[in-house]
């Protein structure tokens, strides 16, 4: 396995906790995958044997991949003749990080429960306004920006079309909505959207939309075929 396929799968997981990246490794239509999968599962069942860590606090903050030796080999052709072949390898790095109880609420207390309070009103107003069959938002992430009197939202979608439709002034509802909830009154809201070239290159939006097939009695391999 070369290094370039291991790393655009090692990006994607740089960060998360250990649950969230073996759901993420699941249902990433890769084939270096399952390599990182069992390095991973190996190093936390270490943390878990050796050292008596918790698996629910364990955080990915390393995650590293290193071009190895190449293997090269002939394969013999007609007439004596040969072809090298060469099979690049790589040297993966995960590293561990465990989060105590007391480090977790310092976590939940910077980002907020104010941004928590926003990113569950926006989803609650999606979910009921987005009629589709998939049962996909298409939500990426909440980018928030705070000023004194500005809160700036930057919402990340795969699909903008399917919330915009048939209501233009969607956007100006969704930002009335979001001000009544939180008892805005002397800062001024702004939402804007923005959409993902890829949706279902995103691992949020890709396990989103296979857990709704799933749901609708989908054969697993049919949903991983659709989201190509």
């Amino acid at each position: 396995m070369s290094a370039h396929k291991a790393r655009r799968v090692l990006d994607q997981i740089r960060g998360r906790s250990y649950q969230e990246t073996l759901m993420i490794l699941e249902l990433m239509p890769y084939r270096a995958c399952y390599p990182i999968f069992k390095v991973i599962y190996s190093a936390a069942a270490n943390a878990k044997h050796n050292m008596g860590l918790n698996e629910e606090y364990l955080v990915i903050i390393k995650a590293t991949v290193d071009e190895g030796t190449t293997v090269k080999k002939l394969k013999p052709r007609a007439r004596g003749r040969s072809y090298p072949i060469k099979r690049p390898t790589c040297h993966i790095t995960i590293v561990l990080k465990n989060i105590s109880l007391y480090e977790e609420s310092v976590v939940e207390n910077s980002i907020g429960l104010e941004d928590q309070k926003i990113r569950e009103c926006i989803k609650n107003y999606v979910q009921k306004n987005m009629r589709i069959s998939s049962g996909v938002e298409g939500i990426a992430r909440i980018e928030i920006q705070k000023r004194i009197d500005l809160i700036q939202i930057i919402i990340h979608m795969g699909f903008p079309k399917l919330l915009v439709e048939g209501k233009p002034r969607r956007i100006e509802e969704l930002q009335m909505n979001v001000q009544k909830e939180l008892n805005y009154v002397n800062r001024k809201l702004n939402i804007t959207i923005t959409r993902i070239t890829k949706p279902y290159g995103h691992p949020n939006i890709l396990a989103e939309f296979i857990a709704g097939q799933l749901r609708n009695r989908v054969s697993f391999r049919k949903a991983i075929k659709k989201s190509y």
